[in-house]
């Protein structure tokens, strides 16, 4: 332990003042140890990457669902329509275009 300290000691003063001949570093890990490091943290860069696409991808859905909801009222016309009550004249654009899609959903969920 005394040892490793002075050397550590030396190593500090050595670098310090300019002399870095005695510099070593044998406390690097084995060449293959640090290949497996690497692997597992260029796999783990790969997740976060990943995790990032996908936060964006949850973003703009939660966004979409937002607008979709609060914003173009789209369950409140569906509910309108499905039980036939008047659609007010701003949202009759909306309406149309909500059955129209309804309409596509039906079918192809028919062609299953």
């Amino acid at each position: 332990m005394r040892q490793t300290r002075l050397a550590e000691a030396q190593i500090r003063l050595d670098f310090l003042f300019g002399s870095s001949e005695t510099l070593a570093f044998a406390c690097l890990p084995a060449l293959h140890l640090q290949k497996t490091i690497a692997h597992i943290l260029g796999i783990l860069d790969d997740k976060i990457d990943l995790n990032r696409q996908m936060n964006t991808t949850l973003e703009a859905m939660a966004h979409a669902l937002f607008k979709s909801w609060f914003v173009d009222f789209d369950p409140v016309i569906d509910k309108a329509l499905a039980a036939g009550n008047p659609i007010p004249e701003p949202l009759h654009a909306r309406a149309e275009a909500r059955k129209a899609l309804g309409a596509l959903w039906t079918s192809a969920v028919l062609d299953l």
